[in-house]
């Protein structure tokens, strides 16, 4: 499956609704905050037309959102230069967000049991402490998702949220029906 390179795409409304009623694709896109605003609302349309809404659909933003900015900030070291890779899928049963990067990676085994020791308040403190914001991804992204999991040395994440078997919404229900 090829990837759709955002730095090339023509954004128009037909466009964006084909590409977002798709069961599966693949997205990649420079380390910039215009092909980030551009990927969040991809993935919102994605999210959509695949059944997702209300709290269900806030939280899955939330971490996906969460797991974008750590690619671009942590992974790829906001390196325009570099890349971020991006895959939608929709099962009967799932939705599942993959968010890659080119960075060196991380060891996200330690540090998932370490952020998953302490409360989201106790973690949040620690970073302020040490003169630093944030502490909350991690929490944030496994209480907003069904099933989290790093991969890659830490270079990527997939976000699945569980919805029951889908049924075709109206904008899906015609060509691009569910598996």
């Amino acid at each position: 499956m090829e990837a759709i390179d955002l730095a090339h795409f023509e954004f128009s409304e037909s466009n964006l609704s084909s590409v977002a009623r798709r069961d599966d694709f693949r997205l990649r896109l420079p380390t910039k905050p215009i092909y980030l605003n551009m990927a969040k609302g991809i993935a919102e349309r994605f999210l959509r037309a695949h059944g997702l809404k209300g709290q269900d659909l806030a939280n899955v933003l939330v971490a996906f959102k969460e797991a974008l900015a750590n690619s671009e900030r942590h992974g790829n070291g906001s390196d325009d230069r570099k890349r971020i890779h991006l895959r939608f899928s929709a099962g009967h049963a799932r939705l599942a967000l993959l968010v890659d990067d080119e960075g060196e990676g991380f060891d996200h085994r330690g540090l998932l049991k370490e952020t998953l020791a302490k409360s989201p308040t106790q973690s949040a403190r620690e970073r302020h402490k040490m003169g630093q914001l944030g502490g909350l991804g991690i929490h944030l992204m496994v209480k907003c998702t069904d099933y989290l999991e790093f991969r890659n040395g830490g270079r990527g994440v997939t976000l699945v949220k569980e919805i029951g078997q889908r049924t075709p919404t109206r904008e899906n229900r015609h060509g691009d029906a569910p598996r």
